[in-house]
C-alpha cells in the first residue's frame, strides 16, 4: 500500500496523524512532611513558687519551628499540631515543716488548665525522709492551636521550693509530633 505521494505505508499506517486536544488536570501539590518544632527550657537557679504562681525559666536549649520563650514564665508556640510536653521539677523537701506535704504542677494552655486533669501532676511526701530532692514529672500529648502559650503553674496549697544543689530546678521539653 502506498500513499498519494508514492511512499510505501505499513499496514499500521504509522504516518497517519489524528489531531487531539487533550486535557490533563494539574498535578496535586505534593504533601510536605510536618514542619519541625521543638523547644527545651530550664531554670538553673533556686526558686520558690507560691500556690497559684507560675514557674520561670532562665535557660534556653535548642529551639525551632516557632517554639520560644516569650518571657520567663511563658512558652510561645506558633504552629498548630500535636505536641509531646514533658517536665521535671526538683522539689526540695528539706524545707518542709509539716507532713504529709502535697505538691502539684499543671500545664496551662492559653492560660487554661487542660481538661480532665490531663495536664495536672502531683506528688505526696508522707514524712521526712533522707531524700531531700524529690522529682515531680509530667508528660502528655497535647493538641495545640496556632499562636498558643504554655505555662507551668503550682496548683497545690503549698509553696514549691526547688532544689539548690547545682541541678536543674525545673525543665520543660516540647516536641511537635505531626
Amino acid at each position: 500500500m502506498y500513499n498519494k505521494d508514492g511512499v510505501k505505508m505499513s499496514k499500521f499506517k504509522k504516518n497517519f496523524h489524528i489531531p487531539c486536544e487533550c486535557f490533563f488536570p494539574p498535578l496535586p501539590i505534593p504533601e510536605i512532611g510536618p514542619i519541625v518544632a521543638y523547644g527545651n527550657f530550664w531554670q538553673s537557679e533556686f526558686i520558690t513558687v507560691p500556690a497559684g504562681g507560675l514557674f520561670s525559666f532562665n535557660q534556653i536549649g535548642p529551639i525551632a519551628g516557632g517554639v520560644s520563650l516569650l518571657n520567663p514564665t511563658t512558652i510561645s508556640i506558633t504552629q498548630a499540631g500535636d505536641y509531646q510536653v514533658d517536665f521535671i521539677a526538683s522539689i526540695d523537701s528539706s524545707l518542709i515543716s509539716s507532713f504529709p506535704y502535697e505538691a502539684g504542677i499543671s500545664i496551662l494552655l492559653n492560660n487554661n488548665p487542660i481538661p480532665n486533669a490531663q495536664g495536672s501532676f502531683g506528688i505526696i511526701i508522707e514524712n521526712s525522709v533522707s531524700i531531700t530532692c524529690n522529682q515531680l514529672t509530667g508528660q502528655l500529648i497535647l493538641s495545640v492551636p496556632a499562636n498558643s502559650t504554655l505555662h507551668l503553674t503550682n496548683i497545690g496549697n503549698n509553696n514549691i521550693s526547688t532544689c539548690d544543689n547545682g541541678i536543674n530546678a525545673i525543665e520543660l521539653t516540647i516536641i511537635k509530633l505531626n
